[in-house]
């Protein structure tokens, strides 16, 4: 159709014009230069025919006026065509083709019917109004009941002059006056009907323009999207090769081009192991999961991808293509790769710890929980425990309330350590629990426990705390003097005896030497005493004798050990008197 349209270059200004006034528009032009072509050719003809010939022997004007006045009118008409003013040029071109077919009746003198012939030109003329008006409808009809008022004033006018009798003169009034006036109600019609069609056709158009805008709008769009989406997009053929994809695929792919894609072979030159591509194109099914798989670039990196794939098939269920949407989600699988290996890392670290390790969610389910403190409380309270399970229902009922509010308190976003004796009525476990809040985005989702059993050890301390108090006892009731020295000989640790000899308080004693207290060995037993302490690193039964205070001798059997207390040594010494025995 668009064909069928086109225009000449002089009537370009048209171009944007609806489909009808195009047509009418064309028609016109080439009417007019037909026209003019015509009359340029016919006047000097004529003219030379009416000047040499042998009936008139002169230019006839009122035959080549009228011919010359029709160019120009033809002239003006194209030169209206032209400038876009379509109605204005159809109007004047029917006005003075008319009014040239009245100058030519009024000036001719020719006798009877040779004069009268040139009304037949009123016919074709009038009956091309339709052809011409543009908007109009009742134009066509004043037209023709115009003209055929002027025949019917003409024809009275000029009757005398025709030589025509009587009968003659109304036969030809009445056919051609009738004639006229049919030609006018059939042009209107005509008229009206083609309006009618050409409005409906100039609505479909323009319903066919808008339809075929949409469309056009709507694959610019969808092109767009499918050259600019970040998501890869492809189809592929069950053979193995690529008939189409969008820029962001093959970049995918690290190809250069849509036509370099295309040559290669998937299962071979895309997929690490061509059974990978078995296994995503297996089911000839459209599947709404998310499948994953990895492909190969064409510099050989392995990347993963993530795809909705679906299958083209024809009327008989045979796959045609193969379609997908895919985005790379390598990073990720790389993110998620580390994360489930720290996972292992961190069970791991947890399954192997000697500590109970456990998590609960905000009512209290367990979460997490490791073989220890599975193993630790099934051999408290009888009950196995494991992810889901509502811990508070499998303490026994003595013991739900003091853990709960526990609970409570860190599910409030509040760190506790505490220790706790657990009776299970068979034997009583001491143990450390720490309990911290899971924050996530500022908001508490559970907490997690680590707690260690520490019965070895509280028995350990009662046991130590019993030895200490039992040492003390025999250390403080000994009846020999006792004392604990580093190896600048000031004392440590004395007991009461030894304090007594000197009557002083013990915390006067410590800290100072025997020199400093006024005690002293005479000479030959301290040659003794450091001559057998550094053989022997001990001294055993040594009869000494030493001064005390005020200068009185004093007769003892010595005892000393070297001992290494923090790295330090010292001298553990006994020293029992036997003065009174010697008196």
């Amino acid at each position: 159709m668009e064909k069928n349209t086109q225009l000449p270059y002089a009537l370009k200004v048209y171009q944007d014009a609806d489909y009808i006034i195009r047509l009418k528009a064309r028609f016109v032009y080439y009417l007019v230069l037909s026209a003019m072509i015509i009359l340029g050719l016919m006047i000097p003809i004529i003219a030379s025919l009416h000047a040499y010939g042998s009936f008139y022997d002169f230019v006839y004007l009122p035959v080549v006026i009228p011919m010359v006045v029709a160019l120009l009118v033809f002239v003006f008409c194209y030169f209206l065509l032209v400038k876009g003013k379509y109605s204005l040029s159809a109007n004047v071109l029917l006005i003075s083709s008319l009014a040239l077919v009245w100058l030519v009746l009024i000036v001719s003198s020719g006798p009877g019917i040779a004069r009268l012939d040139t009304v037949m030109w009123l016919f074709p003329i009038l009956a091309m109004a339709p052809m011409l008006i543009d908007k109009k409808r009742g134009l066509s009809l004043v037209y023709t009941l115009v003209n055929a008022f002027l025949l019917v004033i003409y024809l009275f006018v000029v009757r005398d002059s025709l030589g025509i009798s009587d009968y003659e003169f109304k036969d030809f009034l009445a056919n051609a006056t009738i004639a006229l006036v049919f030609l006018g109600i059939v042009s209107h019609n005509i008229f009206s009907i083609n309006k009618a069609a050409i409005e409906r056709a100039e609505s479909d158009i323009q319903e066919r323009k808008k339809s075929e805008k949409a469309l056009r709008d709507s694959e610019a769009k969808y092109k767009d999207l499918f050259d600019t989406m970040p998501n890869g997009f492809y189809r592929s053929t069950p053979e193995g090769s690529f008939v189409d994809a969008n820029p962001a695929f093959v970049k995918m792919l690290g190809y250069s081009s849509l036509e370099e894609l295309k040559e290669v072979y998937i299962p071979g030159d895309i997929y690490v192991h061509e059974s990978e591509r078995e296994e995503v194109t297996i089911s000839s099914e459209f599947s709404p999961e998310l499948v994953t798989f990895r492909l190969k670039r064409k510099d050989g990196r392995v990347i993963w991808l993530e795809e909705n794939a679906r299958f083209i098939k024809d009327e008989n269920g045979k796959v045609l293509y193969h379609e997908g949407i895919c985005r790379d989600v390598s990073d990720r699988k790389k993110a998620e790769d580390a994360l489930q290996e720290s996972e292992a890392d961190l069970k791991a670290i947890i399954e192997n710890s000697m500590d109970s390790i456990w998590s609960l969610n905000n009512n209290y389910e367990i979460k997490y929980v490791n073989n220890v403190f599975a193993r630790e409380f099934k051999r408290t309270f009888g009950v196995e425990i494991k992810k889901g399970t509502r811990l508070l229902d499998a303490l026994p009922e003595g013991f739900r309330d003091t853990w709960k509010e526990r609970y409570d308190r860190i599910l409030a976003n509040e760190s506790l350590v505490f220790e706790d004796v657990v009776d299970s009525g068979k034997e009583k476990i001491y143990i450390e629990v720490s309990g911290n809040p899971i924050m996530l985005d500022g908001i508490v989702k559970g907490a997690c426990f680590f707690g260690r059993n520490t019965t070895a050890k509280k028995l350990a301390e009662e046991e130590l705390r019993q030895s200490k108090e039992m040492f003390e006892t025999l250390f403080e009731a000994a009846p020999v003097e006792i004392s604990l020295s580093d190896k600048q000989g000031r004392y440590i640790l004395v007991n009461k005896t030894f304090a007594d000899k000197l009557d002083l308080p013990v915390k006067s004693i410590i800290g100072k030497t025997a020199g400093e207290l006024g005690v002293a060995m005479d000479d030959a037993s301290l040659r003794t005493f450091q001559h057998e302490l550094a053989q022997n690193g001990f001294v055993s039964d040594l009869e000494i004798i030493s001064t005390v205070k005020e200068g009185k001798a004093s007769y003892s059997f010595f005892n000393g050990n070297q001992i290494t207390i923090n790295g330090e040594k010292c001298l553990l010494s006994t020293n029992l008197d036997i003065t009174e025995r010697k008196k």
